[in-house]
Parts: C-alpha cells; sequence; structure tokens
C-alpha cells in the first residue's frame, strides 16, 4: 500500500532548530539549502522550505529548508 500523504505543515519563520523539530516530529527528514541575507526574517529562522507548506507530501519525505543569514549589514 502507499503511504499515506500528509499536507506540509509551516515552518517559514520559525528558528531553525526548531522548524526541524517541527518537521522530524512529523515523519520528515530535514536538509539545510542555502543561507541568504533577508530583511523581514532574524538571523537563523527559516525563510523558505521547498516542498512549499500545505503540499502533500509523503511522510519521510526530505524536506529543505533555506535560512536567513538576517539583514545585509553595508558599511558606509
Amino acid at each position: 500500500t502507499e503511504p499515506a500523504l500528509k499536507s506540509l505543515i509551516r515552518v517559514v519563520g520559525e528558528p531553525l532548530e526548531t522548524a526541524k523539530q517541527m518537521l522530524e516530529a512529523e515523519g520528515y527528514n530535514v536538509v539545510i539549502g542555502e543561507y541568504y541575507y533577508d530583511d523581514f526574517y532574524y538571523e537563523g529562522n527559516v525563510i523558505s522550505q521547498y516542498p512549499e507548506a500545505y503540499t502533500e507530501v509523503e511522510p519521510g519525505s526530505t524536506i529543505t529548508l533555506n535560512v536567513s543569514l538576517g539583514p545585509e549589514t553595508t558599511h558606509s
């Protein structure tokens, strides 16, 4: 039988460790994707996830999290 698909929870905006724990508790594997500068999310928070939240995915799937480096500092 096929594993039942589950709607993927949204972890964007969560601190990375919290997001990992939330996804692992749901039975997913978590990998870190890229780190990006971001003016909206604090450093260390998830800025995007793949597959996107609410996508139907199989338990045991790998979820990639991209992480904020915080705002890019410019020195004048």
